[in-house]
């Protein structure tokens, strides 16, 4: 089994690196995005309570 070089291996190690932080950056942006659904979720919802409670009276 031959053995990786020294540039191999950090660029290997660079290459995971950097697709941890693509990884993590891309969690983030999901959290972002779910957390903004959520609140038009909310807003919708609330909109429509509004909007029926209107209605009755």
């Amino acid at each position: 089994m031959k053995l990786l070089s020294n540039e191999a291996l950090q660029k290997a190690y660079s290459d995971a690196v950097s697709m941890q932080l693509d990884i993590a950056f891309i969690k983030l942006l999901f959290n972002e995005i779910l957390e903004r659904k959520m609140i038009c979720d909310t807003l919708i919802s609330d909109t429509t309570n509004l909007n029926s409670k209107d209605r009755i009276h």
